[in-house]
Order: structure tokens, then C-alpha cells, then sequence
């Protein structure tokens, strides 16, 4: 079971059908070379709780690639669709050819941030910015994030969350970025001569960050730092069309996991996939 283009993605553990998680990634191919982040926020719409109200959410970051393919459950869709190709279920990363190493995602250890609803509506997620920056400087590589309920398998704790094909588009989720681009020195989102004057008389030595021109952060002024600056020579970030300006919004991709509590699974909610 999967819900990969429907209009809404679960967190929690329903009536009937066992324990959901959900899968959210944004593309930041379009953030320039050696970005530094300096706010990072999820911005989701929680549409609809379970009777057991609110409980906490982890967010952790996902350790394997995945797919979303066009599996719909409608709405309200917390029962799943039948699986099709590319569909990331409860065992497969790729239905129904590549799977995960554990059944329920391969995830973090443990979770980047946590948080508890108070109620419906939109809700903004911080704390997640060392994640973003690991992936835009090659330190790990984005597959997003998994979230699931801290406490699993309470039954009627759902979290209805909506996804990019929900037809409002304030609700759509997005992954919302200010950062300064790759080159820029002094933060005035344009990288010129000055930005090069600043690099050229730290190189060579030991000092970190963007203000310095370590724009990779290594704690060192080198030839790597020239590079960046000069891929974004000339680059004025302010006047870029989204996403690429200096404070932009993303739309997330995302899925259902969904764990059967009935037919064809075993009481641990370690469900197999329905053809």
C-alpha cells in the first residue's frame, strides 16, 4: 500500500489498518554552489486529526533513496492504494523491485527535531538546518525526511497532513530557505570584486565561514573557495526568479508508509505489500 500521488499523507496509527509514517523531500539543485543556510523551515498542513489527539512527531532524515509514484487513495486516504510501480511502501524503497534494508524506512538513528501539534492547521518545523546545509555541501545526500509518531501503534492518532497534489495551494508542503549564495562575503547577495578581494587576501589561511570566503566551510581559504566564487561571479541572488533567490519556497514531494493491521501482515505491523 502507498499514496503516492494522492492529495494527503499520515503520520500515526488509524483505526483499522496499523501504523502510517510519512516521506517529504524538496529539490535543492537550484540553491547555488557553496550556499550557506541560514534559516531552514518545514511548512506543513495538518487537515485532519484522530480521535486520540495530538501526540509528537519526529523528523528524521532518511537514509536511502525512495520513490513516489501514482498510487491515489483520494481523500480522505488514510487506508492507502494499492502499490504501483515506484511506489515506496512499507518494505520497498521502489515498489516492487528495491527495498528498504528495514521494513518502515532506513532512517536516522535518531530524529533531527521533534514536535507536537496543538491543533489543525499550518504548522512551521525549525531546527532543521544542519540537515539542509550537510546536503548542499555533499556531506550526505538528500533523501528528505521520514516522520512518524514518537509513540507508534496507539490506535485513532492519525495526523492528516497534506501533500503537493492537494488542490490548495496554501496547504501544499514546502521547504522554506533564506541563505546567502556561494561567493558572497559580505552578505549583500552579489558576488563582484569585492567578494573577490576578500577571498584573495585570506587565502591560504585557516579561518571559517562565508564572511572569510571558506564558503564550504573547512576551515580553510584555498582553491576549492576560488571555485565557488568564481562558478557564481557576477551573480546578483536578490534579482534571481524562485527558487533561487535568497529566501525561496520549495514544494515537497511525499508518500504514505503504511503498515496493515489485517490481511496478509503479522501482529507487528510488519506488513507485506498488496498487488
Amino acid at each position: 500500500l502507498s499514496n503516492g500521488a494522492g492529495p494527503h499523507f499520515y503520520v500515526g496509527s488509524n483505526r483499522i489498518d496499523g501504523t502510517r509514517r510519512g516521506l517529504i523531500r524538496g529539490d535543492l539543485t537550484g540553491i547555488p554552489q557553496g550556499s550557506t543556510v541560514n534559516s531552514a523551515e518545514l511548512r506543513l498542513n495538518i487537515s485532519q486529526a484522530g480521535f486520540g489527539g495530538f501526540s509528537q512527531v519526529d523528523v528524521y532524515r532518511t537514509a536511502a533513496t525512495w520513490g513516489e509514484g501514482a498510487s491515489n487513495a483520494g481523500s480522505p486516504g488514510g487506508q492507502g492504494a494499492i502499490a504501483v510501480t515506484n511506489d515506496a511502501t512499507w518494505q520497498h524503497r521502489f515498489f516492487d523491485t528495491q527495498t528498504w534494508t528495514t521494513a518502515g524506512g532506513d532512517f536516522a538513528a535518531t530524529p533531527t527535531i521533534s514536535f507536537t501539534p496543538g491543533n489543525v492547521g499550518s504548522i512551521s518545523v525549525t531546527g532543521i538546518n544542519s540537515d539542509v546545509q550537510s546536503w548542499l555541501d555533499g556531506q550526505s545526500v538528500n533523501h528528505g525526511w521520514l516522520l512518524k509518531l514518537a509513540t507508534e501503534g496507539v490506535a485513532q492518532t492519525a495526523l492528516r497532513f497534506d501533500s503537493k497534489e492537494n488542490t490548495d495551494l496554501a496547504a501544499q508542503p514546502k521547504l522554506i530557505l533564506n541563505f546567502r549564495g556561494g561567493g558572497d562575503t559580505n552578505a549583500d547577495d552579489i558576488v563582484n570584486i569585492n567578494d573577490f578581494a576578500t577571498l584573495a587576501a585570506n587565502f591560504n589561511q585557516p579561518l571559517f565561514g562565508p564572511d572569510n570566503g571558506d564558503f564550504n566551510r573547512t576551515n580553510l581559504v584555498d582553491i576549492s573557495d576560488f571555485a565557488i566564487l568564481a562558478a557564481n561571479f557576477n551573480q546578483n541572488f536578490a534579482a534571481r526568479a524562485v527558487p533561487e533567490t535568497t529566501t525561496a519556497a520549495w514544494l515537497l514531494m511525499g508518500t504514505t508508509l503504511c503498515a496493515r493491521s489485517r490481511s496478509g501482515v503479522n501482529k507487528s505491523g510488519k506488513g507485506k505489500d498488496i498487488k
